[in-house]
């Protein structure tokens, strides 16, 4: 096996053969090249294997993500597991002193999961503490309820900082953000999965049953 290469596929890193992906890259970019050719010039049997090439680097990328998805499973089932056994240790009661504290031993199942470096770690903290002090900056804007009688005009507070695009740490400012296509809609695409979630968080609460109906119906009819 020759050197792995990382390819991102729906925000997912996969890391698979590089002779592999490499061949396929080959193969992918002559089969385009060779379809602009008149077919009397193209020879069958490349065809043929220029075509089998890139369906083996689309059948490695699907069986590593299928991998990594079945692991991110395991791993959710796990962290679940153990939560569940250190809050029942403690009472019924959960805090993150207490999972750090349990994690910190080298043979706990949880300790993988955490930066125990100190340097690395601080390093992480201060990045999630900037983190937060962007999405904590903002404004209020006003808008003009124009469906009712009379117009009335309504205030929000909204964010100064937003994501630039989708799986993304870079921020920009909002107005700018919004005011590009592409951008806007992967902002919106995002907001709309956070809406889901919201809705899928309070499934078993009955007293929001109403307003969660409503929210998946509008959502239902938006992507409709």
């Amino acid at each position: 096996m020759t050197g792995a290469g990382l390819v991102r596929v729906g925000g997912v890193g996969l890391t698979i053969d590089g002779r592999c992906l490499a061949n396929g890259r080959r193969a992918a970019w002559a089969l385009k090249e060779e379809r602009n050719v008149d077919s009397l010039h193209t020879g069958t049997g490349r065809r043929a294997k220029l075509e089998s090439a890139a369906k083996l680097v689309s059948d490695a990328i699907k069986a590593k993500r299928q991998e990594q998805e079945e692991t991110v499973e395991k791993n959710r089932a796990l962290i679940d597991r153990e939560l569940k056994r250190l809050a029942k240790a403690r009472g019924g009661q959960l805090s993150p002193e207490a999972v750090v504290e349990a994690a910190a031993a080298k043979d706990h199942p949880l300790h993988r999961f955490f930066e125990w470096r100190n340097a690395d770690a601080a390093a992480l903290w201060r990045l999630d503490q900037a983190r937060r002090m962007i999405m904590s900056a903002k404004f209020v804007v006003e808008v003009i309820e124009d469906r009712a009688r009379p117009p009335s005009v309504r205030s929000g507070s909204v964010r100064t900082w937003i994501p630039e695009g989708r799986r993304t740490r870079v921020f920009r400012e909002r107005a700018a953000v919004l005011s590009e296509d592409d951008q806007r809609a992967a902002w919106i695409d995002e907001r709309i999965t956070a809406l889901r979630a919201w809705a899928n968080s309070v499934i078993d609460v009955k007293e929001l049953k109403t307003v969660r109906l409503g929210v998946e119906a509008l959502l239902d009819e938006y992507e409709g």
